[in-house]
């Protein structure tokens, strides 16, 4: 798993990717809840002001979590450290507040579709950047992972409209592969992952905390929407499985494998967000009836073969279009 060098195998860093996009997908039906338990604590809540509030909340206590990994680093953290931390934590605040707030103007699945057009933007910046073409390989394996995308959302896409939760989510993966690509210029071997990720949890924590104070709100309203032990429950497991965990492997495993191979793997979120969806939703809310299970439809399994099958493709070394920083 972990060669002599120090340096993972290709093959486990896109196993780590591939567990984060795991948490991500466990931790949507948890946001989807704490979007109905909020409406029930105050039903006047703008939507886009408690998008800010509870991801700026989340990413605070995230960075609690993070903290004692850089204790335990033994050392000072690096300018370069502070540097890639802000802008990951930029791009990702920024595109996680849309993209929350889409959820409340379109469907999980148009969304979740949306979302994934950064498998495209991933390649062609890092082509136009690079001034090269990805491989064959990787641009099969997109094509592919958006059919399962496309099968497993259940969309046609020749008649989605495009209102507000639609280009929301479309600007928030064009954030989200600003993101990828920031994290692509990281060096494993003198940046650590844990200073990296406690700058970045802390720029989304400052930053949406900010932004939400543009809609002027009554101090009473950020504690109003989160007056229940059930609101903080939501937003503690979030915090620590979906933000602490999922971005701690994200941001030490993902600089040890290509943009563009990293990019076909986190498209294998939909899949568990369908996963978790067919259970997870009546157990965790108040009501069931506030949001019923998912049911397991033939879609599901073509689109999730689909984008499994693309995942497992872009792992087989045909080429080398997979960037390792042991080979610089």
């Amino acid at each position: 798993m972990i060669q002599s060098s120090g340096i993972p195998k290709p093959w486990f860093s896109g196993l780590m990717i591939l567990i984060t996009t795991a948490l991500w997908g466990f931790g949507f039906p948890i946001m989807k809840a704490l979007g109905i338990e909020q409406r029930l604590l105050l039903p006047s809540v703008n939507t886009l002001f408690a998008s800010f509030v509870t991801l700026s909340f989340r990413f605070f206590i995230a960075a609690l979590f993070v903290l004692p990994f850089c204790l335990y680093a033994k050392r000072s953290f690096t300018k370069k450290e502070v540097l890639y931390g802000f802008w990951i934590g930029l791009f990702l605040g920024l595109g996680g507040v849309l993209q929350l707030d889409a959820i409340n103007y379109t469907s999980a699945s148009i969304c979740g579709f949306l979302t994934a057009f950064y498998v495209v933007l991933v390649p062609v910046c890092f082509a136009i950047a690079k001034r090269t073409w990805p491989s064959m390989q990787v641009m099969v394996c997109t094509g592919i992972v958006l059919a399962g995308i496309a099968i497993l959302s259940g969309i046609d896409i020749f008649h989605m409209g495009l209102g507000r939760g639609e280009w929301e989510t479309l600007v928030a993966s064009c954030l989200f592969c600003g993101q990828i690509l920031m994290l692509a210029k990281i060096n494993p071997d003198k940046e650590h992952w844990a200073y990296v990720t406690l700058f970045m949890c802390l720029t989304v924590a400052v930053v949406l905390f900010a932004g939400s104070l543009c809609f002027r709100p009554h101090m009473s309203d950020m504690f109003a929407m989160h007056a229940s032990v059930r609101s903080w429950v939501y937003i503690v497991v979030l915090a620590l499985f979906c933000t602490t965990g999922s971005f701690a492997l994200m941001n030490r495993f993902q600089p040890y494998l290509h943009p563009t191979t990293a990019s076909v793997i986190y498209c294998a979120e939909p899949i568990f967000v369908v996963f978790f969806a067919l259970f997870m939703p009546q157990m965790i809310v108040r009501d069931p009836r506030m949001y019923p299970n998912e049911i397991f439809t033939g879609a599901i399994i073509i689109g999730g073969a689909l984008i499994t099958l693309a995942n497992i493709v872009v792992q087989i070394p045909f080429g080398k279009f997979q960037k390792s920083k042991a080979s610089g």
